[in-house]
């Protein structure tokens, strides 16, 4: 076998080892992206609860007396304005220092 053939030999032994190594990679990309989809699904549906129940009880205060809806949506537009972005939206880890606050260990 010359030098020129040894060579040929082995950067295609390489190149079936690398051949290999991606296909592994893809079929680990695919399961991780069809895990990440059904994760991203049940996060969907989970948001989707959270709103029915919280909309339902803001809705059933509100009915009671309790509260009026002008009461929960100027606690709202207070609470919006806490992370220093008003946007309808609030982070949760600045939720969490409220609770904090309140229930302290």
């Amino acid at each position: 076998m010359t030098f020129r053939n040894s060579l040929i030999f082995v950067c295609k032994g390489e190149h079936d080892q690398h051949k290999r190594a991606l296909a592994r990679a893809r079929k680990l990309n695919i399961k991780r992206s069809v895990a990440l989809k059904e994760r991203v699904s049940q996060l969907e549906g989970d948001v989707g609860y959270l709103a029915l129940l919280l909309g339902s009880l803001l809705n059933r205060i509100a009915q009671k007396g309790v509260v009026t809806q002008e009461e929960i949506q100027s606690v709202m537009s207070e609470l919006d304005e806490l992370d220093g972005v008003v946007d309808g939206s609030l982070d949760i880890q600045i939720l969490r220092n409220l609770g904090e606050e309140h229930n302290p260990s």
